[in-house]
């Protein structure tokens, strides 16, 4: 049977830096998608500050180990992602006052 694994992400906007991820956890592992879900909201609502998004991953015979590192990755990616866009949105700000 597959095991449902609920992590998160943490994510705060710094005054200098912008919207950083600041950390990776395991929200926990559940039996059923309903039950990842369920746990899934309760991360969300339960954790103060910054942005919280969660991953709900169906783990089919595969390590705990390596399933959480390849969600670390991905928020990593996501983080990258978030970045650049707020780097992009402020060069045209720039662009645009300069006109």
């Amino acid at each position: 049977m597959a095991k449902f694994i609920v992590a998160y992400g943490k994510f705060v906007d710094d005054k200098d830096v912008g919207i950083i991820l600041v950390g990776v956890y395991l929200g926990g592992v559940c039996d059923t998608q309903d039950d990842a879900d369920t746990l899934a909201t309760k991360c969300v609502s339960e954790t103060q500050g910054g942005i919280i998004v969660t991953k709900v991953i169906e783990m089919r015979d595969m390590n705990i180990v390596k399933v959480l590192s390849e969600i670390e990755q991905q928020f990593d990616k996501m983080a990258e992602q978030i970045y650049d866009n707020e780097r992009t949105i402020a060069g045209k700000r720039d662009f645009d006052e300069l006109e």
